[in-house]
């Protein structure tokens, strides 16, 4: 799909962007985060997930560590992941564009339904909320959605995700490892675009 019939297709700058500034959780292997060169909490591998396309740099988070956890379970099933000790650390968010699809207008705009935000996409062509996740990623309007989370419903749990776009954050956007302390042992600054330790 063309940038004009991406920007057709969801009308991201009439669309609601709210700030977030959230303390959120992330899990991931460990082995993965130890084979880093250097090791970093903000790797991503471009690898297809429900809303980024292969190819597309997003990092996801969980609004809590159940979500979290339900998310890293069902997404290590079945691999190495699955055989591995994982981490869990928090993120203090700092953004000012996030859509929510939590917001039944949103989705009405952007033409979100059920089966988008909770079916299956593994194997499949770009889905709908992965050509979602395109639009974003070439704009600079919005920089994250708040989804609900799958993984956690099907526990018989509300949670909800955030998917940030790597590409699309911009001015003082900021992501922040917090350390023991609370105090950020690594920070992703979108204004130099680069990590800090």
């Amino acid at each position: 799909m063309s940038p004009a019939r991406r920007a057709a297709a969801f009308p991201l700058d009439s669309l609601p962007a709210k700030p977030l500034d959230a303390v959120l959780v992330r899990c991931v292997p460990q082995l993965s985060f130890d084979s880093g060169d250097p090791p970093s909490y903000f790797f991503v591998s471009g690898h297809a997930r429900r809303l980024n396309p292969r190819g597309v740099e997003c990092l996801y988070f969980g609004g809590d560590e159940a979500t979290a956890g339900a998310e890293y379970d069902r997404n290590a099933a079945g691999t190495t992941a699955g055989n591995q000790p994982k981490i869990i650390f928090k993120v203090r968010a700092h953004l000012h564009g996030v859509v929510d699809l939590g917001d039944a207008y949103v989705r009405k705009r952007l033409k979100i339904r059920d089966i988008d935000l909770f079916g299956f996409w593994r194997g499949k062509r770009e889905t709908r909320l992965q050509l979602l996740g395109r639009a974003v990623s070439s704009q600079s309007h919005i920089a994250a959605i708040r989804f609900p989370s799958d993984a956690a419903r099907a526990r018989g749990q509300e949670g909800w995700n955030l998917a940030v776009f790597i590409a699309s954050m911009t001015g003082d956007y900021r992501l922040e490892i917090l350390g023991p302390t609370h105090k950020p042992i690594e920070v992703f600054m979108a204004s130099a675009r680069r990590r800090k330790r």
